[in-house]
């Protein structure tokens, strides 16, 4: 599966989502507690499309997450959560650790005049953390965008969704690497993901 209530990996997350969807948070507000049993409830959302912004996973360019950011929206990024990160106050965070990466985070947005530039993370540590749930932390540091991800999703209560893609020409045995582009769907509900 996707994991638990205790974390997973986040390509297993959208691919889940992809086939089963997922609720608005106002329907299962997170809460901090341990040992949990997971609620059921109606999953009206379902994740289009997702992929990484760079290849494979790694650790994209700070051009090619700001591209992705204005394309696509908020990433879904990890990081190495220290002691120091987990301590977060306020301020650019740059401890610059290396080690395992451990945690998750959203990637919101970016300030270049920020120490030596700086994304803006949301935690899910609740607005006791950091700065009222946020982070400002400098590019590069602590691992931070590591198997970068950009999500694309839709509410079922749409029912047209168009697909297109550029016509090639292609010799017999030539491998080509296409796009595909989703249109902004219409009405998705009666399709099967």
């Amino acid at each position: 599966g996707a994991g638990s209530c205790d974390g997973g990996f986040s390509m297993k997350v959208f691919d889940y989502l992809v086939k089963q969807g997922t609720c608005a948070e106002s329907a299962y507000p997170y809460q901090v507690k341990k040992n949990d049993v997971c609620k059921n409830v109606t999953s009206p959302y379902k994740v289009v499309s997702w992929g990484f912004v760079a290849p494979n996973g790694d650790i994209p360019t700070p051009a090619a997450m700001k591209a992705a950011l204005c394309q696509h929206g908020p990433l879904a990024v990890n990081v190495n959560a220290t002691d120091a990160f987990q301590h977060y106050t306020g301020g650019v965070f740059n401890e610059y650790a290396s080690g395992s990466i451990d945690h998750a985070v959203l990637l919101v947005g970016w300030d270049d005049n920020k120490g030596k530039g700086a994304w803006l993370i949301r935690n899910s540590w609740t607005t006791n953390w950091g700065d009222k749930g946020y982070m400002w932390i400098e590019y590069g540091c602590n691992l931070i965008g590591d198997h970068a991800c950009w999500v694309e999703s839709e509410s079922v209560h749409y029912s047209v969704m168009t697909l297109t893609a550029n016509d090639y020409r292609v010799q017999q045995g030539q491998v080509v690497v296409v796009p595909i582009y989703l249109t902004h769907p219409t009405d998705v509900k009666n399709m099967d993901f």
